[in-house]
């Protein structure tokens, strides 16, 4: 897993004055610090302990459960819709960087483990103004631990399909410094819901280790260093429409690199450096079990360096001036390019400026100017707003622009699925998308414990890329190429209750989406109009024993057969679980996936009912002053 750190040093101070406020520090939504009330940009903010004690392996198995928030399978694992929008319109960030790896431009969830994350936030809507291309539809930004405590955990986890993980963590902290290493490995067999010889999932075979270091050199310098390796083995059965089965076996790598200085000036400024190398490897095979002779193997590398140079000065108190400037190197070697490999470079200048006009008002205006070596300039602007119209009701309008240059593989690769029956083949004559994003966010507090939300959004997006069919066949292969060949819309509203104090951690949430095709006047396919989900984060019975539920409901979708329209039927899913404290250094859980054993063949292809098991230890020795 690639992981890099792109928050000031002095973050866990920013959480302590947080907490003591009693609200959660969110950073995605402005690269700044602010509390979750207080934010100018709705910014959810999901803690992840408990999780983790709970079982849950994966990024993919928190998402699952998080409002307004889908998690839908892919080709290798699990990929994420945000307000109707794929996977390919929302950017994937560890530590507020960007991560390489993607399969058929969706990222795979499920590469990244829980072991290391402190929390996830989630911001909706177009965010390339600050963060560049590919933020269309928002952004998860996975953010790491950093220990306050010199410590050893070790957790473990077995599971129904022969599912196994170990990981364990060992945190020394000094004075001016802090040194965590990481190790995990997790199996997970694959698995079938029909007689067919086709896996619905692919097994999996994660193995990673990783070092993270940070020192405070002076009073006014710091540093942070990080290095990760992970390996991941995933295999699986596909069938063709002739009946041919085919195995498959996907070997990828992923090696990481970054280094973060930053210096503290007496006027309140920061200066800070974030860069970072990463390499990824994939090896994708493919072997005809009836005749050994009709076999693929495809190997793609793929290298990104970033460079980010940050400025923040405080004006006043109440005036916060941000500037930035990025370099983005990216390379793609493969023996399905014409060439032995390609490249292209991004350098980007942005700015905002957060602005309070007294208690009730915040105005962010922010910029973005990138220039593509391949695809010259492109401007992306926003404007937020945050008006307190009582202590306890906020208004948070905003509108954002943004745009995503087409991905290498859509550009040159050619992928060749035949077990399927099917190849897709580059187009270097492709044009970037762009969206406009509108979101209008109400909060309301009833008290410190009960509150709700709202967010109306709409997103429209024009130059959508597509794959299109070519007239052109062969041998029984279709051929698809790709094309700026049509325009959507998503727009719709979530609506959350949210209940929280010592004993109870709840949250209600409906979601309304509205996703067409513009250019054809149909709903998108496998989108539901109507959600709604129940989670329980925690409901204790005792001081150390706690219980935990999420349901979800997902009204029918669209699927279209032959240019006609149809519809699945509507389709659940829910899970329940329990954890108990041994003592203050053991804890173990029992979690139940899929309780109702749901399965539906287009849009809830879903583990059968699994049961998972988790034991957790963890040994802290003295805080960090």
């Amino acid at each position: 897993m690639i992981l890099l750190l792109l928050q000031p040093v002095t973050l866990h101070a920013g959480e302590l004055r947080a907490t003591e406020k009693g609200e959660i520090v969110v950073v995605t939504g402005t690269r700044s610090q602010h509390g979750s009330w207080d934010s100018p940009i709705p910014t959810d903010s999901i803690p992840i302990e408990d999780a983790r004690k709970m079982g849950k392996q994966t990024l993919a198995d928190v998402l699952a459960e998080q409002p307004g928030v889908e998690v839908v399978p892919a080709i290798r694992g699990q990929t994420i819709r945000l307000q109707g929008l794929d996977s390919k319109y929302v950017l994937i960030l560890i530590d507020g960087q960007r991560v390489t790896g993607k399969v058929g431009e969706s990222f795979d969830l499920e590469s990244i483990a829980l072991d290391q994350i402190e929390r996830v936030e989630i911001v909706r809507g177009a965010v390339s103004s600050l963060y560049g291309s590919d933020g269309i539809g928002g952004v998860v930004n996975v953010i790491l631990r950093r220990p306050r405590k010199s410590s050893q955990d070790l957790r473990l986890r077995w599971g129904t399909d022969k599912e196994t993980a170990l990981g364990g963590q060992v945190s020394f902290v000094g004075d001016t410094n802090d040194h965590t290493f990481n190790a995990s490995i997790s199996k997970l067999e694959p698995w079938r819901r029909t007689s067919s010889p086709a896996t619905h999932f692919s097994g999996t075979q994660l193995s990673e280790i990783s070092s993270q270091h940070n020192w405070d050199i002076a009073s006014d310098w710091a540093l942070k260093a990080r290095l990760g390796y992970q390996s991941n083995t995933i295999e699986g059965t596909d069938v063709s429409a002739a009946g041919a089965i085919w195995d498959r076996k996907n070997l990828t790598s992923r090696l990481s690199l970054q280094l973060s200085p930053e210096k503290r000036f007496d006027n309140g400024s920061i200066l800070k450096l974030d860069s970072q190398f990463q390499q990824y490897d994939d090896i994708y095979r493919t072997v005809a079990r009836l005749q050994k002779s009709e076999n693929t193997k495809e190997v793609t590398r793929e290298k990104l360096q970033e460079h980010t140079l940050t400025y923040q000065h405080e004006l006043t108190s109440q005036h916060l001036l941000t500037w930035g400037l990025t370099h983005i190197q990216e390379y793609l070697a493969s023996d399905r390019l014409k060439s032995d490999h390609v490249q292209r470079q991004r350098t980007s200048l942005f700015g905002q400026d957060e602005w309070s006009l007294g208690s009730n008002w915040t105005l962010v205006p922010g910029f973005r100017l990138d220039d593509d070596s391949q695809f010259g300039d492109h401007a992306s602007g926003k404007f937020a707003l945050r008006y307190a119209l009582t202590e306890n009701t906020i208004l948070r309008p905003s509108y954002g622009e943004g745009y995503r240059a087409p991905a290498f593989k859509e550009l040159y690769l050619r992928f060749e699925n035949l077990s399927v029956g099917y190849d897709v083949i580059g187009y270097e004559g492709l044009q970037p998308e762009t969206s406009k994003s509108y979101q209008f966010a109400v909060d309301h507090r009833f008290n410190p414990h009960h509150s709700v939300s709202a967010n109306l959004f709409q997103n429209d997006i024009s130059n959508l890329i597509q794959a299109t069919q070519l007239a052109e066949q062969g041998e029984g292969v279709i051929h698809y190429t790709y094309g700026n060949v049509a325009e959507a819309r998503t727009r719709g509203a979530d609506i959350s209750w949210r209940w929280s104090e010592t004993s109870v951690d709840t949250m209600v949430s409906y979601q309304y989406l509205d996703a067409r095709d513009r250019s054809t006047d149909q709903a998108l396919e496998a989108r539901s109009r109507d959600t709604v989900a129940l989670q329980i984060n925690r409901l204790s019975l005792t001081d150390d024993w706690r219980l935990h539920f999420s349901s979800r409901w997902m009204g029918p979708q669209y699927y279209y057969t032959n240019g006609d329209a149809r519809k699945t039927p509507r389709a659940h899913v829910a899970s329940a679980g329990t954890l108990y404290d041994w003592n203050p250094t053991w804890s173990s859980g029992l979690t139940i996936e899929n309780l109702t054993n749901s399965w539906e063949d287009r849009i809830l292809q879903v583990r059968p009912r699994s049961y998972i098991l988790t034991l957790n230890w963890n040994h802290q020795l003295e805080r960090k002053d």
